[in-house]
């Protein structure tokens, strides 16, 4: 199959990943963009995943910057509570550099210190099914190197978002722009240790 030929993360082609764990199990929620802006609409994707879905809407979550205030207005819309415990923050959470945003994103919650104290062990984490693949690589690249006893869970249904000619990274502006280029952006993650 290409993917494992070009030795990409599941998903990263059809925006399909397999779930992992028992979301029953899950104490956190890791929500991770697909895109520079919340009101793009590989994010809103994103976004209705979370806040529609009873199983994650109740889980106390750590965001992407961006997606902070738009999770809390749909949940707001649809008469539903979100608990926003923190939000991710600075140039690694900025989201325009080559996705080194996934990775400083999972480094702030991996050592944020409520996951440090121990209040949250088991994060399922909700991206779009493009994208994560490739966070899952990274989180538990993370968790080997902090050497933590944790095992991320990941829902079933990851949404696979539509991308948006409007992202200020090209290669979310469009499909053919994100297969054509995964080969060399995951190649340079791997690269630069992420």
């Amino acid at each position: 199959m290409l993917r494992e030929f070009l030795s990409l993360p599941e998903g990263t082609l059809s925006g399909v990943i397999q779930p992992v764990g028992d979301i029953a199990l899950a104490d956190c929620l890791v929500v991770q963009e697909l895109g520079s802006k919340a009101e793009l609409r590989s994010n809103q994707g994103i976004i209705d995943y979370v806040v529609m879905n009873d199983d994650l809407v109740p889980l106390p979550m750590f965001v992407s910057g961006s997606l902070e205030a738009a999770i809390q207005n749909r949940a707001r819309g649809k008469g539903r509570h979100v608990e926003i415990i923190d939000t991710f923050k600075g140039p690694s959470a900025a989201g325009a550099s080559e996705n080194l945003g996934t990775y400083g994103e999972w480094l702030q919650f991996f050592t944020h210190p409520l996951v440090q104290d121990g209040t949250y062990q088991r994060p399922a984490m909700a991206t779009s099914g493009y994208n994560a693949g490739n966070s899952k690589r990274q989180a538990e690249m993370i968790i080997s190197d902090l050497d933590m006893d944790m095992r991320l869970i990941i829902p079933e249904g990851s949404p696979r978002t539509s991308f948006d000619r409007h992202s200020n990274q090209i290669w979310t502006k469009s499909r053919g722009l994100w297969v054509v280029s995964s080969p060399l952006r995951i190649a340079l993650l791997r690269r630069k240790g992420h």
